[in-house]
């Protein structure tokens, strides 16, 4: 299972247990995909079990995904928008992906979408972007590592924007992520120059949710890493993410798992995740 780890650039990456846990074959790497911001990215494959469910359920971590089906009968492509709130998502028996999941979408082309029309959603890959066959070619290959080389070639040269400059959204995704999500707004705006109000329009119209519900999110991420690799207690997560009380932690964790921590790691125990 990978951990929640400041990545290049002071990126930071979430677990997905529930999603590592319905699968076969997990694989996943951390790539450098964009030569003008250093933004990476996990690149990740696996295939999915051939008995059981088809659904999958994915927890909060503030991401996009780009998901390709690589079945020679009917390849497709998948963007699953940044996800506030758990979600199930359906996916075909027996048949291999291949993932992109950036931390960060800065320096990526949003010609044909906007982040918040996604939030907790999906739409068609080639609704948003010309494909150019790509998806032949991802489900063509077989080795995992020339799936990353060729996915990050397409970003590359059609999808990563070429004219992007440091923002102020930017900055305030960099601050949430340093702080683990123990930070205020105020203070970003203020060490900005910026106004509360500015700093969140502009956040929010390249992230399509509040930096506030980002915080949050990446605080649940890092609680959620701690209980899964180090067994610490409720206290030690409370002292050390900047919960105000173990209220208010069982509070955010139900409300981005629908159950309680104690419960979600019995589960977790159970299903041997």
């Amino acid at each position: 299972m990978n951990a929640y780890n400041v990545a290049i650039n002071g990126e930071m990456f979430p677990i997905q247990p529930g999603f590592e846990a319905a699968v076969d074959s997990y694989v996943e790497k951390i790539v450098e995909w964009n030569p003008i911001t250093q933004n990476a990215a996990i690149f990740y494959q696996f295939t999915t079990k051939h008995q059981g469910g088809k659904n999958i359920q994915l927890f909060p971590d503030g991401c996009m995904d780009i998901l390709f089906c690589c079945s020679a009968e009917k390849p497709a492509a998948i963007i699953y928008g940044k996800k506030i709130s758990s979600k199930l998502i359906s996916l075909d028996r027996g048949c291999t992906y291949f993932g992109f999941r950036p931390m960060s979408v800065e320096g990526l082309k949003q010609n044909a979408f906007s982040m918040k029309e996604v939030v907790n959603d999906e739409i068609s890959f080639t609704e948003a972007f010309s494909a150019n066959g790509l998806i032949e070619k991802l489900t063509q290959k077989v080795n995992f590592e020339q799936k990353v080389i060729d996915l990050k070639q397409f970003l590359q040269k059609h999808l990563v924007d070429r004219d992007f400059k440091m923002n102020l959204s930017y900055y305030c995704f960099l601050q949430i992520c340093k702080s683990q999500g123990n930070i205020k707004i105020e203070q970003i705006a203020r060490s900005s120059g910026y106004s509360e109000r500015y700093l969140r329009k502009k956040y929010e119209e390249v992230y399509g949710l509040s930096p506030k519900k980002f915080a949050q999110i990446v605080m649940f991420q890092n609680s959620l890493n701690k209980m899964i690799k180090n067994d610490v207690s409720k206290m030690d997560i409370v002292y050390d993410n900047g919960y105000y009380d173990q209220s208010h932690l069982i509070h955010q964790f139900k409300k981005f798992t629908t159950t309680a921590p104690t419960e979600f790691i019995r589960l977790i125990n159970r299903t041997s995740w």
